[in-house]
């Protein structure tokens, strides 16, 4: 989550920071709110490729002046809640929200009411459709129906916009983009789908469908920023990179965000468009393939992108983990035994070492034991050191398992002090996580196969052992 977090704020598009009580240099919109029932002493404000942080004063109360000389979306988070909201120029807005459903927002001032009023219904709207729908929309109609369907509920907000619009005087620009939006909605949607239904016994789709889908301009750059587009993009680049993936027998989860970015720079031409998508790519590329080498999706990145900034970021944040990298000479973590002997890595200098990080609260962990003490079996009396790290914070959990258990291989506990840990020096965020490390003390791999693979971690200790 921290990583996240840290994602999310390095890789934003370059902005000029709202300021909080400062003089203007252009007309203003004045946000005044309250959140109620807060969880957090901040809100996020996001506006595109922007973001501040706003902190909320006693009583959830918070106020911002935001320079615009036209109306805008925006976007304001608070823990899990998260609303879309439009603001006019040079507007006194008043808001209310409470933190457990940010839909039911009131805004009691400002020209802007009538927007903020019709976007929480609509976003109301949605949450309704797929509460009565659910996720597996797929169990419930054909692809015509639904069609007719996904029609009927375009047609109805269209009609809702139209009526709204005119009684309120939408400035035209607010309307158009909903259209946009209903359309992007729509075609994510059908997207999903058809996903979902072609995984089994495929059914035929009318024409209709892939004319739609086909009349579609990716490269609509007053869509870049739109949830919906984003969303559908992320669809299609997955569900193309997916097939390729295992069309062509990959097995680096590195492979599956290249062939993501490959489409992505092959069918995207616009370069505001590009550089939203491959912001919104890189926190999942990080979270999934952090210590992986990312050099040749850099290679690729910087032959899609003209976004320097962006491509800064990425190699900045890559860098990080660059000293975990296939071949660097492994950080010397510190763990003990149940006795409180201390280790180090380098004490099995000579030794191929397998590294199981793990934790007794961990369910996925747990259910390697079995496949990690058949693969200690296979290998015993070679020149491979199984060792297993616990990183449980209850240590007696950790010691009252191991008894229980009959666990194998060299059971250790990662040092208290987390600057000398496995969890510090290897970057470990989630695990089960495993590390193998060749017999000179250098990395093979920081994210190695589990030993469930069967095929592909029998391979790699093979391999290390002849000295590959």
């Amino acid at each position: 989550m921290k990583k996240s977090l840290i994602l999310c704020c390095v890789l934003m598009l370059a902005f000029s920071s709202w300021s909080q009580n400062a003089k203007q240099k252009m007309p203003a919109s004045h946000i005044k709110g309250k959140v109620n029932n807060q969880q957090r002493d901040f809100i996020l404000l996001r506006q595109q490729g922007r973001a501040d942080t706003l902190r909320l004063a006693q009583g959830g109360l918070f106020e911002v002046n935001i320079e615009q000389t036209t109306g805008n979306y925006f976007t304001i988070e608070h823990g899990k809640q998260s609303i879309e909201l439009f603001f006019l120029p040079a507007d006194e807005i008043e808001l209310t929200f409470n933190a457990q459903s940010f839909v039911d927002v009131q805004c009691s001032a400002g020209q802007s009411a009538p927007y903020i009023h019709y976007l929480s219904n609509k976003q109301k709207m949605d949450r309704m459709v797929r509460n009565k729908f659910g996720s597996q929309p797929g169990s419930f109609y054909s692809p015509e129906r639904f069609v007719a369907f996904r029609d009927s509920i375009y047609t109805a907000r269209i009609n809702q916009l139209d009526l709204l619009g005119a009684k309120h005087s939408f400035v035209s620009a607010f309307k158009e983009q909903e259209v946009r939006s209903f359309t992007w909605q729509k075609a994510n949607e059908m997207v999903g789908f058809r996903s979902q239904v072609s995984q089994n016994n495929p059914p035929v789709f009318p024409a209709s469908y892939d004319t739609f889908l086909n009349t579609l301009n990716i490269n609509e750059e007053a869509s870049a920023y739109d949830m919906y587009y984003r969303q559908f993009m992320a669809n299609i680049l997955a569900l193309n990179a997916t097939n390729q993936y295992y069309a062509n027998n990959e097995t680096a989860i590195v492979r599956y965000y290249e062939l993501q970015l490959d489409y992505l720079c092959q069918s995207v031409t616009s370069a505001k468009n590009k550089s939203v998508l491959i912001s919104d790519l890189m926190p999942s590329v990080m979270k999934d393939c952090g210590t992986a080498d990312l050099r040749p999706f850099i290679q690729k990145l910087e032959l899609c992108s003209s976004d320097p900034k962006l491509i800064e970021s990425v190699k900045r944040i890559a860098a990080q983990y660059q000293h975990l990298y296939s071949g660097q000479p492994a950080p010397d973590a510190v763990a003990f035994d149940v006795t409180g002997k201390n280790y180090k890595f380098s004490d099995f200098k000579g030794k191929v070492l397998y590294i199981d990080v793990w934790a007794t609260w961990c369910g996925p962990c747990k259910r390697e034991i079995p496949s990690l003490k058949q693969l200690e079996a296979e290998y015993h009396g070679k020149n491979v050191q199984f060792l297993s790290i616990s990183t449980d914070q209850d240590q007696k959990a950790w010691e009252n398992f191991l008894p229980k258990n009959d666990m194998s291989g060299l059971q250790l506990h990662q040092s208290l002090n987390f600057d000398e840990s496995v969890s510090k020096l290897y970057m470990v965020n989630s695990i089960p996580r495993f590390l193998l490390i060749d017999a000179k003390g250098n990395i093979i791999s920081s994210d190695a196969p589990r030993p469930s693979s069967g095929a592909a971690i029998h391979k790699m200790l093979d391999d290390a052992l002849l000295g590959k």
